[in-house]
């Protein structure tokens, strides 16, 4: 990430339009990629760095208990 930059909220929304063309384009790199620049900048906003593997975890334990009932 470029230190001297500023955060900037066009600039997040920008990396996610290219990253969503990229998607469009069939091109996965370069979507990833977008999306983490846009991460950087969220980071850089928020001042938090973002949680990704507690995210997924809690998503998966909310779909193993779905849908079964015990009789």
């Amino acid at each position: 990430m470029q230190q001297n930059q500023t955060a900037d909220p066009q600039q997040v929304k920008s990396y996610l339009d290219q990253a969503i063309q990229a998607i469009d384009g069939g091109n996965n790199t370069q979507a990833l990629q977008q999306l983490e620049l846009a991460e950087e900048q969220l980071e850089s906003l928020t001042g938090a760095e973002s949680a990704e593997d507690g995210d997924e975890d809690e998503e998966e334990e909310g779909k193993e208990g779905s849908g079964e009932v015990d009789d």
